[in-house]
């Protein structure tokens, strides 16, 4: 077992293997491919919470990845004159929805030598009857707290001040303090004023006349925030979901040649994240990004006796190698996976606290990735996020790293020049964000009490 570093792990042990038994024959840059109309790679995208229109979570992630892989191609291969990448198939509203696309990984004297990539989805968004807006309100508020709370931690962390103690240390430990006082003392206040509000709609609802055109929003309410509470309330439509997931996966199970990527968001890494530790299907890597997998947890009956999923991961033989993925300031995943007696302080202080030994424990492999700055919006914009997702994510399917490597799974360009600009940028953006709610408190200020 692997320690977590801020680096994160080479693979499921710690020592670059991905946990599945030894195949004669590996697919990959450095193996020979898989038999004839079989794809070398397999990548699978899973949506999170909310309906998800057929074929919409492939269009979203495919096109901006085929993207990145072409380009990418174009860094491997500089001088080629073979086409870098080909489309072959596309299907994208079919049975199953897919696109085929041969990548351009080398051209040895002359021979091009191409990747062929398989995209699809597993989508369950018309599988089950959503929760009722009484019922998912109900989770909203038991949850809501917990919620807020985990918040607070993320945006604590991500002002840490460090452990050195001088002036400039104490200037940033102020900042924490009263940025993170603020964001405390609004979002109590805002959440507070969400629920009345939600709860005066659905009683409006039941009130004739009106209640036709407000019940159409209570149910766009249901829809988007029911998932997660048939998830842990409904265990037959739970299975529903882990089902669509399963039945994509064990397409390939046949075919140890081909590597399988299953990329999940959200709602979707805590349902992939339970059929892959409990061995209910096999993958090469396990994506998680923005993950709802800490937050949700695992569904009733799912089989298995085990709540904490990095221990039920670790127990896998047929572990796949985990990458958890996640906004700065995505509440939902709220910073890294962790099964600490401590919770993920001790992550939290490995990741951000450099200048320390600390030990997370062993776990996936993290990346906090800087996406809109904005505790919202972060969790929806992982597919456009392509300096720190996309194009890692299409290294790791056209340049994997070696099966014995102990680095990094998930791999940026070396020297990439973009990755700084893009930093700073995201986090000028949170800047202006905060400057922008202060000055329109402050300029409430004069009218307010005009009034008064």
């Amino acid at each position: 077992m692997g320690k977590r570093a801020s680096s994160g792990l080479g693979g499921a042990d710690g020592s670059g293997s991905t946990g599945r038994q030894e195949q004669p024959e590996p697919a990959g840059p450095q193996g020979r491919p898989g038999p004839p109309g079989q794809p070398d790679h397999v990548v699978v995208f899973v949506h999170g919470m909310g309906r998800a229109l057929k074929g919409g979570t492939l269009q979203e992630w495919a096109q901006p990845l085929m993207l990145s892989l072409h380009d990418l191609s174009l860094d491997l291969v500089p001088d080629s004159t073979h086409p870098h990448l080909v489309i072959t198939k596309a299907n994208a509203v079919g049975d199953p929805p897919e696109v085929l696309a041969k990548v351009l990984r080398s051209a040895a004297d002359g021979t091009p030598d191409y990747l062929t990539v398989l995209m699809t989805e597993a989508s369950w968004g018309r599988d089950f009857e959503p929760a009722s807006a009484a019922s998912t309100y109900s989770w909203a508020l038991r949850t809501a707290l917990r919620v807020y709370l985990r918040s607070l931690q993320l945006i604590k962390w991500n002002l840490y001040p460090g452990r050195r103690k001088n002036i400039r240390w104490f200037g940033a430990w102020l900042r924490q303090l009263v940025l993170t006082s603020l964001a405390a003392f609004a979002g109590f206040f805002i959440l507070l004023a969400v629920l009345v509000a939600l709860l005066l709609i659905i009683g409006l609802a039941w009130i004739p006349g009106p209640g036709r055109w407000i019940g159409k929003l209570v149910s766009l309410f249901a829809d988007f925030l029911g998932d997660p509470q048939v998830w842990k309330r409904k265990p037959l439509q739970a299975a529903a979901m882990r089902q669509r997931v399963v039945d994509t996966l064990q397409r390939w199970d046949h075919c140890p040649e081909t590597q399988v990527t299953v990329v999940a968001h959200s709602q979707g890494a805590a349902i992939t994240g339970q059929v892959l530790f409990q061995n209910q299907a096999r993958a090469t890597n396990f994506v998680s990004v923005g993950s709802g997998l800490d937050l949700l947890g695992y569904a009733q009956w799912g089989g298995g006796a085990g709540e904490d999923p990095v221990t039920d991961w670790l127990a896998n033989p047929q572990r796949p190698r985990w990458i958890n993925v996640w906004g700065k300031f995505d509440f939902v995943p709220a910073g890294p996976i962790s099964t600490h007696a401590h919770g993920p302080r001790p992550v939290f202080g490995k990741i951000y606290a450099r200048d320390s030994e600390g030990d997370g424990g062993p776990g996936p492999e993290e990346h906090p990735v800087y996406n809109r700055s904005a505790l919202i919006y972060d969790h929806i914009v992982y597919s456009k996020n392509r300096v720190e997702v996309l194009d890692p994510l299409a290294r790791l399917i056209l340049d994997p790293p070696p099966p014995d490597s102990g680095g990094l799974a998930l791999r940026m360009l070396d020297g990439d020049r973009r990755l700084r600009p893009h930093r700073v940028m995201v986090k000028s953006l949170g800047v202006t964000r905060l400057l922008a709610v202060l000055t329109s408190g402050l300029s409430l200020d004069p009218p307010i009490r005009g009034w008064s």
